[in-house]
């Protein structure tokens, strides 16, 4: 499967992966609703399904599409992270058959689609995707406000500078005295992860990360780092939250749950939407038959693993009435 916004780990990637492991909590995956059906294709997919989309999303969509290849689709699976305008475009003009979001279209991008494809985009909830915030257990913090998480993570502005020491926060955030002249140590991953998109997206405005992050290969290396030094902090899916050491910080006191992501509370995080035009037998079927996957419980479980929030049963049962 060819995608621009997921790499296959190089062998010291995994190596670091396997000394991570050892050294703290498997990554759990959430439970997926069981009322939820098995994937039961009338015959196997064949063809070609593009993807494109903002990287976040489209991240999703290729690690669900790696489980879809596995059960048996002999589909060729092209997927390209970058802009939402482009990618709403390319649906507009058939060179994408489905378009992945981390936000809902607009009114004026549906009626630009409509008034180039003929027909208005079809929009489906396919997926839950999150990345929260991580502290060591010990550090007292209650709460970040987005602008914080921006402080803490991004290059800073003339009105709010990168924090260099706990106690450069506001006060509200609740540093104490023992962590306030601590210096902020971060832990991220690669710039081009689907985690640091989404982050770069909901948090820094679209600008770049600190320059003195410590930019990991996998999440488990950044929340074992986090877990390791009390005055650290780093990003990852939250499915790491039962990880010893460490401990979730609410943001905008809302915590990364299926419900607070469902209803939107929850700011660096929420639904995946996809769309597609649905005319004159667009988009093909393999790109439909793809979407019964992920709608699917094999297509939940594949996200659940990759540290995805599964969809509740009767929100897939909604979607996959609108694929048919």
């Amino acid at each position: 499967m060819r995608h621009t916004s997921r790499r296959l780990p190089t062998i010291a990637a995994i190596a670091t992966l396997a000394v991570a492991g050892a050294a703290m909590a498997q990554q759990a995956t959430e439970p997926v609703d069981q009322a939820i059906p098995r994937y039961a294709p009338a015959a196997p997919a064949t063809g070609n399904v593009r993807i494109a989309g903002t990287s976040a999303a489209t991240g999703l969509l290729s690690r669900v599409g790696d489980a879809f290849l596995q059960s048996g689709a002999k589909v060729k699976m092209q997927s390209s992270g970058g802009d939402a305008a482009s990618a709403i475009a390319a649906l507009a003009d058939g060179s994408a058959d489905l378009v992945a979001l981390n936000r809902p279209m607009t009114a004026d991008e549906r009626g630009r689609v409509q008034a180039k494809a003929g027909a208005v985009p079809t929009e489906i909830v396919a997926g839950l995707d999150a990345v929260a915030i991580y502290v060591h257990r010990d550090n007292p913090v209650k709460s970040l406000s987005v602008a914080d998480v921006a402080r803490l993570f991004g290059t800073g502005s003339a009105s709010a500078a990168t924090a260099k020491t706990w106690g450069e926060l506001p006060a509200a955030v609740g540093v104490d005295a023992a962590l306030k002249d601590q210096p902020v140590v971060t832990f991220g991953v690669r710039p081009d992860a689907g985690s640091s998109s989404l982050l770069r997206e909901r948090a820094l405005g679209g600008g770049g990360f600190r320059s003195d992050m410590q930019v990991q290969r996998v999440p488990t290396v950044v929340v074992s780092g986090v877990g390791a030094n009390k005055g650290a902090i780093g990003y990852a899916s939250p499915a790491f939250r039962s990880s010893q050491g460490t401990r979730i910080v609410p943001v905008d006191g809302v915590e990364p749950t299926a419900r607070t992501l469902l209803d939107g509370s929850y700011p660096l995080g929420g639904k995946v939407y996809v769309y597609v035009v649905r005319k004159d037998g667009l988009p093909n079927a393999a790109a439909l038959e793809f979407l019964r996957f992920v709608l699917s419980r094999d297509g939940q479980e594949a996200a659940a693993k990759e540290g995805n929030s599964p969809l509740p049963s009767g929100v897939v049962s909604a979607e996959r009435a609108k694929v048919g």
